[in-house]
């Protein structure tokens, strides 16, 4: 059974996928959450939307309202569109860039 989700946490955990591991977060009351640059691609559920976030090339602030929980896939670096390459043409076919 799953622990109850502590404000301030991240955990990890296996994926039914192989090689994969999806990963949790809960914002506590403190200062914006500081996101550091891994070289991967994620998908991002924050509860309502699915995203995709990255590759990130420098640190990014995270605000959300305390108690939020959001719960990411990292797609690994060899998802990753080439350096300088437009994002949208990193997507295959018939994929959306809107959110």
């Amino acid at each position: 059974m799953d622990e109850a989700p502590v404000p301030g946490s991240y955990r990890e955990r296996a994926s039914i996928l192989p090689g994969a591991f999806v990963w949790t977060a809960v914002t506590g009351s403190g200062p914006p959450a500081r996101i550091l640059p891994d070289g991967c691609i994620d998908l991002l559920w924050d509860g309502t939307e699915l995203s995709v976030a990255g590759p990130d090339t420098y640190a990014k602030l995270h605000l959300a309202a305390p108690g939020s929980t959001m719960a990411g896939v990292p797609l690994g670096q060899l998802l990753a569109p080439a350096e300088g390459a437009n994002r949208s043409t990193a997507l295959p076919s018939g994929s959306s860039t809107t959110a």
